[in-house]
């Protein structure tokens, strides 16, 4: 055993790795991604600089930031588009045939709103240092308390959904940091504040769904009260100031299918089971009812194992949060590689479970879990970006395979893993 004095000084540096590392991607990131790139801003863009975040801005900028004259719904699809291409407000020109569509609840817009009165060069730098801080804090806690090797995290915050996340103004980092506080907060025996922090996550509602029914499952009537007043209390709050913004986003719920049918939703980067009904049986019905169906036996699959474990086992409630987070990437109506940086807590909780069995060969299948979420990460991308294109969705494939191992791991307490015998 290492002495204490050496063990601090290692964990020291592996914290400092752990802010170095996305501190250096950030600056790659403004140094190298075609996002950020300022320069000759006569000329019109292929692609709106700061990606994906146009749609925040716009969005606040309409509802807070603008002139009092000149506030409307950011939820009238065409006024929307139009803003999105002002001149004015972006500093730049790009492709009048693409938009971003107003996808988010009045509350979120409203909650980044204050950035919509900055320009908007000095907002997408901002947004994607404020990112990054997420993606730290989150890496900080999950190493502090599930005691994950520190390359793992290393690696997997180097993967192409972290750095899309950021790179496209994206929210992945945010929803990581969320999703672990509030696991951090029920491993430290607090779940009325776990669930409000989860309840935060409310911006994209069916993230917490999964998760929620297995609290419900558990017995977990704290967290679960917590989070469905916290949810309520939003809800109230934005019908109360924002009535008519309110109004006009339930239309937009109602309209979410004609939104993942839309030129600018790419099935082959949503990893969902929607998403590979989708590609391999194209709009129909049919692939509706098998998304459907197999939602219901995922979900319900998964429900059925995780009731079987002990609640009196250490790791139990650890198990059942990874699971379900894998469930919920594949459940998920909307889930894009993006997404995929809220697995790092998943894989770090796997990982930190197979480093604690012996290290037989029959034991080295606890890693499985996080090989098939690390292949998820890096490997579906690293397809596309080399033109390899399949009507089946290897990323959903990945995931259930990740999940089926997870379950089947639970069986096999950590640490007392016998080899299997010799035939």
């Amino acid at each position: 055993m290492l002495p204490p004095s050496h063990s601090a000084e290692k964990r020291t540096w592996h914290f400092v790795l752990l802010i170095a590392i996305p501190a250096l991607l950030l600056w790659g990131i403004f140094s190298f991604s075609p996002n950020f790139k300022f320069a000759d801003m006569a000329n019109p863009k292929s692609i709106p600089l700061g990606g994906d975040y146009l749609q925040e801005y716009t969005g606040g900028w309409m509802i807070a930031a603008a002139p009092p004259n000149r506030r409307t719904s950011p939820y009238d699809l065409e006024v929307f588009k139009q803003q999105q291409h002002d001149s004015e407000m972006t500093g730049f020109t790009w492709d009048q045939s693409q938009f971003f569509p107003p996808v988010y609840p009045p509350f979120w817009y409203a909650a980044v709103s204050p950035l919509s009165r900055l320009d908007y060069h000095q907002a997408i730098y901002v947004w994607a240092a404020l990112m990054t801080a997420c993606l730290i804090v989150a890496l900080l806690l999950i190493y502090k308390f599930t005691g994950v090797p520190v390359f793992l995290l290393l690696i997997l915050c180097l993967s192409t959904p972290v750095i899309h996340s950021i790179s496209s103004g994206q929210k992945g980092t945010l929803l990581l940091l969320t999703f672990t506080v509030s696991f951090v907060l029920l491993k430290k025996l607090q779940p009325a504040k776990s669930g409000v922090v989860f309840a935060l996550s409310v911006f994209k509602p069916y993230l917490g769904v999964c998760v929620g029914v297995w609290m419900m499952l558990r017995g977990e009537w704290r967290w679960v009260t917590a989070t469905l007043l916290t949810v309520a209390a939003i809800i109230a709050a934005s019908f109360m100031t924002m009535p008519d913004l309110c109004k006009d986003y339930v239309g937009v719920c109602l309209g979410f299918g004609d939104y993942v049918k839309s030129g600018g939703y790419d099935l082959a980067k949503s990893y969902s089971l929607w998403s590979g009904w989708q590609m391999l049986i194209s709009h129909s019905p049919t692939a509706k009812l098998l998304t459907g169906l197999t939602t219901i036996e995922v979900l319900g699959g998964a429900l059925v194992f995780l009731r079987r474990l002990s609640h009196e086992k250490d790791d139990s409630l650890d198990v059942a949060f990874a699971v379900m987070m894998l469930v919920t990437a594949i459940t998920a109506p909307h889930f894009y590689y993006y997404d995929l940086t809220l697995l790092i807590l998943p894989a770090a909780i796997f990982a930190s479970r197979a480093t604690q069995h012996n290290q037989t060969q029959f034991s080295r299948v606890q890693w499985m879990p996080v090989i098939l979420i690390a292949a998820a990460m890096f490997g579906s991308p690293l397809l596309e970006r080399v033109g390899l294109t399949t009507s089946v969705a290897l990323g959903p494939l990945l995931l259930i395979a990740a999940g089926v191992y997870a379950i089947r791991n639970t069986n096999e307490p950590a640490g007392e893993v016998e080899a299997p015998p010799e035939t």
